[in-house]
């Protein structure tokens, strides 16, 4: 798909379409499975996205060796973020689908990300060693 932001001065994104994610069988997929909330890291190393369902699913690029336009990335964590759950003062039901994902810059070596629903918002840290390479 053709996002013409030429109007504003930056160049148009054609998007591809490259890979799925999940279950290929359209018989298995749910109303939890759809995807409602998608947010890259600062650097791009991560992607992170929501669903119906309440979950958060984090990726992590890969990096070729060889020049390639396409970035892939690969699964790195999953967690259910919300439950689904009851407003008292509203006599309400809270969706446990995920509205927002925001990644937060810290210096440390965690990677911290919020989601949110339609009444709490939650801090994640996820803690991310990078392997160490020693020759001798």
């Amino acid at each position: 798909q053709n996002l013409g932001l030429k109007m504003t001065g930056i160049p148009a994104i054609n998007w591809v379409y490259a890979n799925g994610l999940g279950e290929r069988d359209p018989a298995s997929i749910t109303d939890h499975d759809v995807l409602t909330a998608i947010e890259f890291d600062k650097t791009g190393e991560f992607l992170s996205v929501g669903d119906k369902g309440g979950r958060v699913i984090v990726f992590k690029r890969i990096r070729s060796k060889k020049k390639s336009r396409v970035d892939d990335f690969e699964y790195f964590t999953e967690f259910q973020s919300h439950e689904p759950g009851f407003d008292y003062l509203k006599s309400a039901e809270i969706e446990e689908k995920i509205n927002s994902i925001e990644w937060i810059n810290n210096k440390s070596s965690s990677l911290q990300l919020l989601s949110a629903n339609d009444k709490t918002i939650k801090l994640w840290k996820l803690f991310y060693n990078k392997k160490k390479k020693y020759q001798s």
